[in-house]
Order: structure tokens, then sequence, then C-alpha cells
């Protein structure tokens, strides 16, 4: 265990400026992305009027 050690006391006190543009910043979460779902499956199409196996039910901005 930590000795000396003292709670956070604000989401501020674990900021860091760790990419120099918002560019920067899109770019490294585009290859996070990328990389997580490398080999994924791709997922199946939106069928609204079916809710078998192979189809997936549309989400609508409601839900």
């Amino acid at each position: 265990m930590a000795k000396n050690t003292q709670p956070t006391r604000s989401p501020d006190d674990l900021a860091a400026d760790t990419f120099e543009s918002g560019e920067e910043l899109e770019e490294f979460l585009a290859s996070m992305y990328a990389e997580r779902h490398r080999g994924a499956p791709e997922p199946a199409a939106c069928n609204p009027s079916s809710s078998t196996p192979t189809s997936r039910p549309c989400r609508t901005s409601a839900s």
C-alpha cells in the first residue's frame, strides 16, 4: 500500500496535455479503434422488420 498519498480531489488533477491538437487526438482515437476492431467480424445489417439471428434491429435516435 502506498504511503503518504492523498486522494484525488478533482478530475483536473488527472488531466494531462498528451496531444498537441484535436486533430492529433482524433488520429490517435481512429488508430486505436481500427486496432481494436482488426479481424473482428462485420456487424450484421440492420433490418427494421426482422429479429432473426442474421439481422439486428435498427436503433433509432430515441432508443
